[in-house]
């Protein structure tokens, strides 16, 4: 199943994104890579001749989105099909700077005076969940709270790795 699966996937979605990709879309990913292995993983990648452009490690942790300005799902009373934003895991991200092909809709970017870390919410998520610039969402990784303050609302024009996740943090 998993093989037929991959195959799939392979033969469908590899040609759509070979025509609709930018032409400095990466061609391959690398997922789970340990803190301590990702410079000399990159280190590696520079040397080698093939490799064009190892590009810039994207960071990333799962989390579950627990409270939105301390009311979890049961007390904003969302529905089933909103509610499910609770339960499945979201890749959290982070970055300085606004990511490639990144319009901002509501709000404006980082604030350096800002007294909790701020999150930059894709419109997607917007139209799901009781969310807006001011919010504060509390999420869960590896059993340890994560929180911050909505400071902007964004729409990406391209899905690039890393500027696609709902929730992006300062």
């Amino acid at each position: 199943g998993f093989v037929l699966t991959v195959y799939f996937v392979q033969t469908s979605l590899l040609p759509q994104i070979i025509q609709s990709a930018p032409a400095d879309f990466p061609n391959l990913f690398l997922l789970g890579i340990a803190e301590k292995a990702r410079d000399p993983l990159w280190k590696f990648l520079s040397g080698q001749p093939a490799v064009t452009d190892p590009g810039a490690p994207i960071p990333a942790v799962p989390a579950r989105l627990k409270r939105i300005d301390g009311n979890t799902a049961d007390q904003l009373g969302l529905d089933q099909d909103n509610r499910h934003f609770f339960q499945i895991e979201f890749i959290l991200s982070w970055s300085d700077g606004v990511p490639p092909d990144t319009k901002l809709v509501e709000g404006r970017w980082w604030d350096a005076k800002a007294d909790m870390p701020q999150i930059s919410v894709g419109l997607g998520a917007t139209h799901h969940l009781p969310l807006h610039v001011g919010s504060v969402l509390e999420f869960e990784s590896f059993g340890k709270p994560v929180r911050g303050r909505v400071a902007n609302i964004r729409e990406t024009e391209f899905a690039r790795p890393g500027s696609s996740n709902q929730f992006l943090f300062s």
